[in-house]
């Protein structure tokens, strides 16, 4: 887990602002997209497909979507940028996974109706990502609702990747839920991930500056 230092805060506020902002610009680009779009049995990377299931093509939603994806993967980079230099084998990881993560965001600009083998990498790799940054986080907190999010990540995680792979006819149904718990293990592990403070003053630099003189 990433220690905690003096002034360090949380990236909670920057999590719970993500996701807000993925709810609002997803449910907008279900209105731009040209078409009926199916929450349930429609996969969300239709809202980014060149074309729609009708053959037309999806301009609006796909802008709108790419865009929120680059806005997505920047956070994830922002956020090992914020994070770095701790120093720990924890600490490496967790970067690691911050930038996996943001590369996979990139991948899925990509439209999954042109190459659905090379979108789905981009999948399971911010999936797994966001996953393991959340697993690395509470590593050291027994708080129970954080874990129990993040147990049952894994769970749904598994299940849609197993779906997935046997091309189940109802895997877009799962989706959504993996994607609600992605979201909510990200809010539930954000206090534990550490940002670092504006730099102060240093110890060295109040040393320098004595308050009284000798006597």
């Amino acid at each position: 887990m990433i220690e905690m230092k003096s002034g360090e805060q949380t990236l909670k506020k920057d999590c719970i602002v993500l996701c807000m902002v993925n709810a609002v610009v997803l449910a907008v680009c279900t209105r731009l997209y040209n078409g009926v779009f199916d929450i349930l049995y429609h996969p969300l990377s239709e809202l980014g497909a060149f074309r729609t299931q009708m053959g037309m093509r999806n301009t609006l939603s796909q802008g709108l979507f790419n865009l929120l994806m680059l806005h997505n993967s920047l956070f994830f980079f922002f956020m090992r940028a914020r994070t770095e230099a701790a120093g720990t084998t924890d600490d490496q990881w967790f970067q690691v996974f911050c930038r996996t993560a943001g590369a996979g965001l990139v991948i899925i600009i990509y439209p999954y109706d042109l190459n659905n083998t090379f979108h789905s990498v981009g999948t399971a790799a911010m999936a797994f990502s966001i996953m393991m940054l959340t697993t690395l986080s509470l590593r050291n907190t027994a708080q129970l609702p954080p874990r129990v999010f993040c147990f049952m990540g894994w769970v749904l995680l598994i299940i849609y990747a197993a779906a997935s792979a046997v091309d189940f006819s109802s895997k877009d149904v799962v989706q959504k839920p993996v994607i609600l718990i992605l979201g909510l293990n990200l809010l539930a592990s954000s206090p534990f991930m550490k940002k670092k403070p504006k730099q102060v003053q240093s110890d060295s630099e109040s040393e320098s500056f004595p308050s009284g003189s000798p006597g």
